[in-house]
């Protein structure tokens, strides 16, 4: 019954089209007081502020504020013209540059929507240039987006780290090699199902070397911050405030385009979308806390120990959990919500910790480009004017690419682990 309070007042909400961070409060609040009564309002309060009571969380308005600052300095098209003449003259050759700059992007900002977005106004006019449908185009830079939150450094990884108390740093570099491979499985899935394959230019060795010295200092960001967290020489709070500071010198004293306005604008965005992370996350473990007191993760896993299914089915059904909730939740709402719940289901399984933190991200990136709420979708429609129907079959294959991905570190969890179990 308690379950059915929680639940049912959430799903109300949010179909009445309350915001998300919203109806989980109201929600947990409402299981609260049906499991303890009125005086736990008190409580309330106290597991808002528990929620936010965290210096591994500052990182997230930190890494989010480097990544506007990053969008505000025109990093984005020093980037794909370094990735463009570096691919030279093959077929898909915009394409796979797009792929390769939202990848490095991503491991700047550490944000799917911000790669998106940002990537977009520089690549989706260099697509269509070259011959790309809009289907195309805009499904893969949706695609392309949700390096973002796999690929270190990662704000998902962050809300996971303090919501499962795993080392932020570790799970960061467990996501190195599974965002490598994700970006080759994209490219992989362009070379199949994108007609015609346009070819890029030829470039000299002489082109090649300009466009590296012109994008240098913003290639060494994501190097610098993969070298201070794996060697230990920085916690992810403090490698997160590093990058502000070195995005705001490249601005000012290197490219120097950094000026009150553009410092304005990304201030202005940074602090909109931290807020809006940081109130799901609050609200969020109000809900978590009600779940608790209503035992719903103990007896779920009590539910899977019981019924003697195999590792492999249990593990499906998480992913097809995922799959339907990302067609109805935010990506960031959904972590929250779901990870008290499967969490425990994991370990039961024997998944490692670290290992099934790169499988919720991964689902946590079907969420962003799976209709009808797949926020890459609206932003990349919004950005390049694509119609949000033109993506919707395009988008499937890169959807399988993902699938494909959590499969593999479920089968083969070494991809994840090996590097995070090197670090000292």
């Amino acid at each position: 019954m308690d379950f059915l309070i929680i639940g049912g007042c959430f799903l109300v909400l949010t179909l009445l089209g309350m915001p998300v961070f919203l109806a989980m409060g109201i929600a947990g609040t409402a299981g609260i007081v049906a499991i303890r009564g009125t005086d736990s309002l008190v409580d309330v309060a106290l597991f808002s502020y528990q929620g936010l009571n965290s210096f591994t969380l500052v990182a997230v308005p930190l890494f989010v504020l480097t990544g506007t600052l990053m969008h505000e300095i025109g990093a984005s098209d020093r980037l794909l013209n370094f990735a463009r003449v570096l691919v030279g003259r093959t077929p898909h050759a915009m394409g796979l540059a797009v792929i390769a700059a939202c990848a490095v992007f991503a491991a700047i900002s550490g944000s799917s929507v911000a790669t998106a977005a940002t990537m977009g106004l520089v690549a989706l006019p260099a697509l269509q240039k070259d011959g790309y449908s809009p289907g195309d185009r805009g499904s893969l830079l949706a695609a392309g987006g949700t390096l973002g939150i796999l690929i270190p450094p990662s704000i998902a990884m962050i809300i996971y780290g303090v919501l499962t108390e795993q080392s932020v740093g570790k799970l960061f570099i467990a996501g190195l090699l599974p965002g490598i491979l994700l970006a080759l499985l994209f490219a992989i899935v362009l070379a199949i199902t994108s007609r015609p394959a346009p070819m890029g230019e030829a470039t000299t060795w002489s082109a090649k070397g300009g466009a590296f010295v012109a994008a240098i200092w913003v290639l060494a960001l994501p190097l610098g911050i993969i070298a201070l967290i794996y060697t230990g020489w920085a916690t992810a709070t403090e490698v997160a405030g590093i990058a502000v500071a070195y995005v705001a010198l490249l601005g000012f004293l290197i490219y120097r385009n950094l000026g009150m306005r553009r410092l304005t604008s990304a201030f202005r965005t940074a602090l909109l979308t931290s807020a809006m992370i940081l109130l799901l996350i609050m609200f969020g473990q109000v809900m978590t806390r009600a779940l608790t007191l209503a035992r719903v993760p103990q007896k779920v896993a009590d539910l899977v120990a019981g019924a003697d299914v195999a590792p492999l089915l249990t593990f499906t059904f998480i992913i097809l959990a995922y799959l339907i909730l990302g067609t109805v939740l935010e990506a960031t709402s959904m972590i929250i919500v779901t990870i008290p719940i499967f969490f425990p289901i994991s370990q039961l399984i024997g998944i490692d910790p670290i290992a099934f933190g790169v499988i919720v991200v991964i689902a946590m990136e079907v969420a962003q480009i799976t209709p009808p709420v797949g926020i890459n979708l609206y932003v990349v429609s919004g950005v390049g004017d694509i119609p949000f129907q033109t993506m919707i079959r395009r988008i499937v294959p890169y959807v399988l690419a993902l699938i494909v991905l959590a499969y593999s570190v479920y089968f083969f969890p070494g991809l994840a682990t090996w590097l995070p179990n090197l670090m000292s």
